[in-house]
């Protein structure tokens, strides 16, 4: 399994378990490459599974945010 499905499925858990409730933010691109030890492109490749699945949001400028659900 890829390393950014890796992650977007760790951040998926977290968002459906409400350990990330809507509006919360997520962690930076930064933050994740720190974390997990992977590319600027493998962390912004994972934050975008999550924008295509609808689960968050980017705010230019402010970040990205857990979206709410209907």
């Amino acid at each position: 399994m890829p390393r950014y499905r890796k992650i977007a499925d760790e951040l998926w858990a977290r968002i459906d378990a409400g350990d990330l409730a809507p509006g919360d933010p997520l962690q930076s691109e930064a933050a994740i490459v720190a974390q997990h030890g992977v590319s600027r492109g493998t962390a912004r490749r994972a934050l975008v599974e999550l924008e295509h699945a609808g689960l968050i949001e980017s705010v230019h400028g402010k970040g990205r945010f857990v979206r709410r659900r209907p």
